[in-house]
């Protein structure tokens, strides 16, 4: 039969019609959302941000509301001419739909404060108690000045004022401006709209001003005692996703799920370095005897056997430059874990005599109780980057425990008392012990907690194996990348990581070196990392050269030549040297 051309369109046909078919349904979607969008975009106006004083009746409501406040009532605080600091953030005058507002409650510091108000009747019905804009209770925030769209305060920690806070309401864009140095006392002066005027009193010096330009809703800062701290820097994409998964996760499960992933790699390689070296020790015993028995006695084959040397028999290797022909650096590896004949700690000793040590906070963390936060980076002088000798990571995220941090005399988290602590001080000395041991001095410019000591007095601790000392997640018993800081007793520094390293081999492996007391710093494959610079000029310019301390650790071996998010120590060779 034959076929009709018209009832059966051919092949090629039919595939341009389907293709026609197809554009036309594309073109038809885009129309639609560009439609969807524009009738969005005209009917969706929200309310434009404002700052201006309640009404009368709003604040009356409202001041009655905070005075019955328990257990403890809200103290709105007033300007010079006498009127509480209370302001409509959002909606209107008659009826805000967010309410600024600086106060305190009880005996706390002041700080700065959002209401939110539901309108029920006309009446309303303000979110109480009060939402603290500083996030603790600890800082000290004040002189709340209102230039609309934009507002101002000053923030306070320890006694000391630290940064200026710069908010848009237009936006929700918050600015941070940081004062350089050691600031006593400071105040917002002159006010207008194309500028605010600081004033500051340095430690020890007479009073300075600083002036902020505002031009376009955007602040700049005219004075170098006053910087406006960049964007912070982010992590690499996986890394976010796992932290943003863990903030929605227990701990317990987070702990639970880490501490079986690391057990079940631990198995996996204990048993392919079985299987790969049971043969190759047979073939050893019968037919070289004589040979394995002379290795034995050696220190390196020891160590690789698990069986750890006494310090003084520790293979230590020269690195970068001597001083009078001393060594300024040495590095070394040991093998803390008898049953794990492939575990790897790699050491690297100290001398403070020749050396400066240096702590930089990160761009995220520790994440300071004011907003302040760090370059993550080792500063781009050229005069300071030719002393540079290495970097390396420093302790836990803040969050993780709270553990106190101060960086060139700011204090970012206050220190916690029994917690190990590592201090540095303007006269080059550096110590390590908890924290009642050591004591806050004049001269101290920096110090960093984490967890408590590993080593006192050349003895592990006797809780090295409760886990309760330890975190909940990566435990002491799991073996993971771990790292770790000690101080001999002659004064040097033992910097030690590897990998896979439970708490216990951590501590072995400095108690080795000749550390009489440590403490653990990061863990993880992801945040462990020391490395060694070199200034090297090439066609009459220089720059610093990485090289990892261990190859098989996983960051770039230029790592903190470039804004990191964490917090991290670097080594220079003193001046003289």
């Amino acid at each position: 039969m034959k076929r009709n051309s018209k009832r059966y369109p051919s092949r090629k046909k039919r595939r341009r019609r389907y293709r026609i078919n197809f554009r036309r349904v594309t073109l038809l979607a885009i129309s639609l959302l560009v439609i969807i969008f524009l009738i969005f975009k005209f009917f969706h106006k929200p309310d434009k941000a404002t700052l201006q004083t309640l009404s009368n009746s709003t604040l009356n409501s409202l001041l009655s509301e905070l005075n019955r406040l328990k257990p403890q009532p809200f103290y709105v605080l007033r300007n010079k001419v006498g009127r509480p600091e209370i302001y409509a953030l959002n909606g209107s005058r008659q009826h805000p739909v967010e309410i600024l507002t600086d106060g305190h409650f009880g005996h706390s510091p002041a700080n700065i404060y959002r209401i939110g108000v539901n309108w029920v009747n006309n009446k309303p019905v303000f979110s109480l108690p009060p939402n603290n804009l500083s996030t603790s209770h600890l800082s000290f925030d004040k002189d709340l000045t209102i230039q609309p769209p934009l507002y101002f305060y000053l923030n306070v920690f320890n006694n000391q004022v630290q940064s200026l806070t710069v908010c848009n309401v237009d936006s929700n864009m918050r600015q941070i401006f940081d004062f350089t140095g050691d600031i006593k006392s400071a105040e917002l002066t002159k006010i207008s709209r194309h500028r605010i005027d600081v004033r500051f009193l340095p430690s020890g010096y007479v009073w300075d001003d600083a002036m902020l330009s505002i031009s376009n809703k955007k602040v700049v800062s005219n004075s170098p005692s006053l910087v406006s701290l960049p964007t912070p820097s982010h992590n690499a994409l996986f890394i976010r996703l796992v932290e943003a998964v863990k903030s929605y996760v227990s701990s317990g499960l987070v702990a639970f799920i880490e501490n079986t992933w690391y057990g079940f790699q631990d198995t996996i390689t204990r048993l392919q370095y079985y299987l790969t070296h049971r043969n190759s020790n047979k073939d050893n015993t019968n037919t070289n005897a004589g040979t394995s028995a002379r290795a034995n006695t050696n220190t390196n084959t020891n160590t690789n056997t698990g069986t750890l040397p006494s310090s003084a028999k520790v293979p230590w290797q020269v690195v970068g430059p001597t001083v009078g022909g001393k060594p300024v650096l040495e590095k070394a590896i040991l093998h803390p874990d008898a049953e794990r004949p492939y575990a790897n700690a790699y050491l690297v000793k100290i001398d403070p005599r020749y050396v400066n040590f240096h702590l930089v906070a990160g761009t995220k963390d520790p994440a300071s109780i004011t907003g302040i936060h760090g370059t993550g980076m080792i500063p781009t002088s050229r005069s300071v980057r030719k002393r540079v000798l290495a970097a390396f990571n420093s302790g836990f995220y803040s969050r993780d425990g709270h553990y106190g941090v101060m960086v060139d005399s700011k204090l970012y988290l206050p220190p916690k008392t029994g917690l190990a602590t590592v201090a540095l001080y303007s006269d080059g000395r550096v110590a390590l012990d908890s924290w009642g041991k050591i004591l806050p001095s004049p001269k101290m410019v920096s110090f960093r907690q984490n967890l408590p000591l590993l080593l006192n007095r050349g003895r592990l601790n006797p809780n090295i194996k409760n886990q309760k000392y330890w975190g909940v997640t990566v435990g002491n018993a799991i073996r993971v990348w771990r790292s770790g800081l000690g101080i001999t007793g002659s004064g040097k520094i033992i910097y030690a990581a590897g990998y896979p390293l439970s708490a216990r081999t951590l501590a072995l492996a400095l108690q080795a070196s000749g550390c009489i007391r440590a403490m653990e710093l990061d863990v993880n494959s992801y945040w462990t990392t020391f490395n060694f610079y070199q200034w090297v000029t090439r066609n009459g310019s220089g720059r610093l050269m990485g090289t990892k301390l261990a190859p098989t650790m996983q960051r770039s071996a230029n790592r903190y030549l470039t804004p990191d998010t964490r917090d991290f120590f670097y080594l220079t060779l003193k001046q003289g040297f």
